[in-house]
């Protein structure tokens, strides 16, 4: 799942939490353009695989997408 930490009216934990109650095994990428310590700490603590720092590049998220369903976890 490429999810977006800057939604509108729930936030990105929130939909991470109800993801995982849907799949638990869900894998998780989070784009965003700002993550400081403790937050990124946070979302990698709920299973959050990896992240691509906005501004990206298409071919940033088809290689961490292409590198997180390659994994066998």
């Amino acid at each position: 799942m490429l999810l977006d930490l800057g939604l509108p009216k729930i936030n990105g934990i929130e939909v991470i939490a109800k993801l995982q109650e849907i799949n638990p095994g869900v894998k998780i990428v989070i784009t965003t353009g700002y993550l400081d310590a403790d937050l990124k700490a946070q979302l990698f603590r709920t299973g959050v695989k990896e992240y691509v720092h906005k501004p990206y590049l298409i071919a940033d998220i088809i290689n961490t997408l292409g590198a997180i369903v390659g994994q066998h976890c």
